[in-house]
């Protein structure tokens, strides 16, 4: 049985990604303090998509693939189960241990081409657990409830919104559904353009569950037909947004919320935010301007680094027709041309003051170094951040130099 500590320690980004996106609950751990062990179990029947029937040579066969694929030792449980239990070594309490996985990943992502990474977290996400559902038109799989918090949604939303399909992804939580509000049980879902995914993914679908890639096969026609999106949805912003500040924030909300007080509230939050979609252009640029975008929405406005020492009036100006404050978004770490650096977490405000001494032999090195100093104590996400890349990462000196000497 593999243990979890060889797992964190793993530099195999298919082992863990798939772990972070498809850990299961031990139900018989409800009492206990810490899980002593976490498992994956990935289940599927037969399709009435499909006039092939499951049998034992299919079922084992994906076995083998997804062992291959995740260097993982699933079993196969029952008619269609493939099962995977792993030890609790180290004593990991659940969120700790999502939250650890995730930092793993962001580290391994600077191993891989972003085509790859892409590739390996929608395979992650989707190839295991995911189902089509050709009236939607998506290919959705349900995001498992227990691993749920208000953390683990800000680093799926991170991980997606960096990646090309960002465009045909949609996040549909089930406090947001009429069907919550009427008292029936719905799971949140990951949903994906169905035609995108079978158009980029059916050979990653087809390396690790062939009688799921022989559905879509069988029903490309209909998905052909399928209307891709050009640009990010607001409704998916918006659903994130909503969801992180309203629900997970606020349990007792969606009981009393009515559909039209939500479609009221969900309005208001997107004037609020002053998301500017029409001026986000079609370039090679558009997936960091829609992080950008996110950030300015969810990040408090005030200075990372001078908020203690200096009163916003005197470092910054209001917006036209606003209340806010102009501040500029920040890469805590240049990572100059590689782009594997947007994600939330390596951003953060800054006043247009200290944005500009942060501009490579301009102000003086004590200054830069104070300024990135104070960044790291304002923004713990943006310290464990950079401590992924540190080694010696409980010393503040090396992680200030090591952001230091990225400055480009």
């Amino acid at each position: 049985m593999e243990k979890i500590s060889d797992i964190l320690d793993s530099e195999n980004l298919k082992k863990v990604s798939t772990i972070y996106f498809n850990l299961e609950k031990n139900k018989s751990a409800e009492e206990l303090e810490f899980e002593e062990h976490y498992s994956l179990s990935i289940s599927y029947r037969n399709s009435k998509f499909l006039e092939k029937k499951l049998d034992k040579e299919i079922v084992g066969n994906n076995n083998s693939l997804m062992r291959d694929y995740t260097d993982l030792d699933f079993e196969i449980k029952g008619s269609s189960t493939h099962f995977v239990k792993l030890h609790n070594d180290i004593k990991i309490e659940r969120n700790k241990l999502l939250e650890k996985l995730f930092s793993k990943m962001q580290r391994l992502r600077f191993d891989y081409s972003q085509e790859d990474f892409r590739e390996i977290i929608i395979t992650s996400i989707f190839c295991f657990r995911g189902s089509q559902d050709f009236t939607g038109g998506y290919y959705a799989v349900d995001i498992i409830e227990d691993n749920i918090s208000n953390q683990y949604i800000k680093d799926i939303t991170s991980l997606l919104i960096s990646l090309e399909d960002s465009n045909q992804l949609n996040l549909n939580f089930r406090e947001l559904q009429p069907e919550y509000i009427q008292g029936k049980s719905r799971n949140s879902q990951l949903r994906i353009n169905l035609r995108w995914f079978y158009e980029r993914y059916r050979k990653n679908l087809y390396g690790i569950n062939r009688y799921k890639y022989e559905i879509l096969k069988s029903n490309s026609m209909r998905i052909s037909t399928i209307n891709l999106s050009n640009s990010l949805t607001r409704s998916f912003m918006e659903r994130i947004l909503f969801y992180q500040e309203n629900i997970l924030g606020r349990k007792d909300f969606m009981n009393i919320l009515s559909p039209k007080q939500m479609t009221k509230e969900i309005e208001k939050l997107r004037l609020d935010l002053e998301f500017d979609y029409e001026n986000i252009e079609k370039s090679d640029y558009v997936r960091n301007a829609t992080i950008v975008n996110i950030a300015n929405a969810t990040l408090p406005d005030e200075c990372s680094s001078c908020k203690n020492e200096y009163s916003i009036e005197n470092r910054s100006f209001l917006l036209r027709d606003s209340n806010r404050h102009y501040l500029e978004i920040h890469h805590v770490i240049s990572f100059g041309s590689d782009r594997a650096g947007d994600v939330l977490e390596n951003l953060v405000k800054l006043c247009p003051t200290c944005h500009r001494a942060l501009t490579p032999k301009r102000a003086n090195v004590n200054y830069q170094k104070n300024i990135i100093s104070n960044i790291l104590n304002n923004s713990p996400t943006a310290e464990n951040y950079v401590k992924n890349f540190v080694a010696n990462s409980n010393r503040k000196e090396d992680l200030i130099e090591f952001v230091y000497n990225k400055l480009k």
